[in-house]
């Protein structure tokens, strides 16, 4: 049975000259998906080669050339590729040494220092804390973003690639491209997707990512692990630091996949409520709870003593102030508070 990045290098070459069926696409990418760290480099690859401008002929065959005594010089025997029955093209050769030599530099073999220069950043979109705002993207894929939340996307989106970098909370309503994947990129996660609906919380600071998918499909990899595929109505929860969790596999032991949580009043997904501008939590803590409190009513909020962190709620708000949520709560649990301006002091006794 042939090397599984053999098989790549192979499929990899044909795709870069344009030879690659159907069926042979399909398994590159079946392939690449149990590779994750060659999975971003061959995309990368991709868009480097679609992005080439024309070289005469000479050129293209002396690059080969030198391509080849580089590869020989640094121990790779690439050798010559036979096809039966058909001439091979000069593009699948010149494809297969850019192959090779990307797979070479991923296993260690090969590595030659460039300089490169990073793309200008064409958008940065920004939720300010107390608001919620909707964009749409230059391939006409639609972002609600939650507050205080930062969304970033380089120049040359929706050219070669779809790529976004995601700080805080968003809800994706992604445009169906195969040809293009979008890829949404957080501190700890990338999620990989064709077309649909999904949401992901990734705030800096707290101890929890999300990636909530409520239709179509979507792929969530993280450093050093295999990808994860999700199926409609579930969310992948990753734990940041250590969590109290009865999770006793070791391939789960950083991350489970839950069912989304369904509000009983209107059936919708409890992770998606504040797309409709709806604050909804169920059973969290106050030192949790207290966080989205500030990013939702742009507001500062101090927990005066451990006993208040503790303490947990279930609630559904809509148009209340803070102060209304504040006394709603102290329906249900024993606590103070006072409110100097957006600063708001909260304690037990």
């Amino acid at each position: 049975m042939p090397d599984r990045n053999d098989v790549i290098w192979e499929l990899l070459s044909k795709k870069l000259s344009g030879e690659a069926t159907p069926a042979e696409l399909e398994e590159l990418e079946s392939l690449l998906r149990q590779e994750p760290d060659i999975h971003y480099a061959a995309e990368h690859l991709t868009d480097l080669w679609a992005q080439e401008a024309p070289v005469p002929e000479h050129q293209r065959e002396q690059s080969f050339a030198d391509h080849l005594d580089r590869m020989r010089q640094a121990g790779i025997d690439w050798g010559q590729p036979e096809k039966k029955g058909r001439r091979v093209s000069m593009k699948w050769m010149t494809a297969a040494a850019a192959a090779v030599l990307l797979l070479a530099a991923l296993a260690g073999w090969w590595w030659m220092p460039r300089k490169t220069t990073a793309p200008a950043v064409a958008e940065a979109l920004h939720a300010a804390k107390g608001t919620r705002t909707r964009v749409t993207l230059p391939d006409g894929s639609v972002v609600w973003l939650n507050a205080d939340s930062r969304l970033t996307y380089n120049d040359d989106f929706n050219q070669a690639r779809r790529e976004v970098q995601l700080e805080g909370e968003a809800y994706f309503d992604v445009v169906k491209n195969s040809n293009k994947p979008f890829v949404i990129r957080t501190a700890r996660m990338q999620v990989r997707v064709l077309g649909t609906t999904f949401n992901i919380r990734a705030y800096p600071g707290e101890s929890t990512a999300e990636t909530a998918l409520i239709k179509g499909s979507v792929e969530v990899s993280r450093e050093g692990a295999a990808p994860v595929i999700l199926k409609p109505h579930e969310k992948l929860v990753l734990f940041l630091y250590e969590q109290e969790q009865q999770i006793t596999t070791k391939e789960q032991r950083d991350f489970v996949i839950r069912p989304l949580h369904v509000t009983e009043q209107d059936g919708q997904p409890l992770e998606t409520a504040w797309v409709e501008n709806r604050l909804v939590f169920r059973d969290e803590a106050f030192s949790t709870l207290a966080d989205r409190l500030e990013r939702w009513y742009g507001v500062e909020i101090t927990l005066g003593d451990t006993a208040v962190r503790d303490l947990r709620f279930t609630g559904r708000f809509e148009k209340e102030t803070i102060e209304q949520v504040l006394k709603a709560l102290q329906i249900t649990a024993e606590f103070k508070y006072s409110v100097n301006g957006r600063n708001i002091i909260i304690s037990q006794h």
